[in-house]
């Protein structure tokens, strides 16, 4: 199965937990795919979740720290556009 959302895609946080260093509503981009992601670490991602939710793994820059690429699950990002 492929990833829903491609490199360069703007999204926001959602589902925030109080330690998440990012709340709801953060504006990011994704950096890297999942399969880059496993190809670095020879490993996928894998999250108990019910076998009928697929969730992915990005690295996302969120835009108030650009250049520190960090590790969040698909289940807490929303994708988004600039008009």
């Amino acid at each position: 199965m492929r990833h829903p959302w491609p490199l360069g895609t703007l999204v926001l946080k959602t589902n925030s937990e109080p330690r998440d260093g990012h709340q709801n509503g953060s504006p990011g981009t994704i950096t890297h795919a999942p399969e880059q992601i496993s190809k670095l670490t020879g490993t996928h991602y894998i999250k108990p979740f019910p076998p009928h939710v697929t969730v992915w793994f990005y690295f996302v820059e969120w835009h108030d720290a650009i250049g520190i690429p960090v590790g969040t699950m698909s289940s807490k990002l929303q994708p988004y556009s600039v008009h």
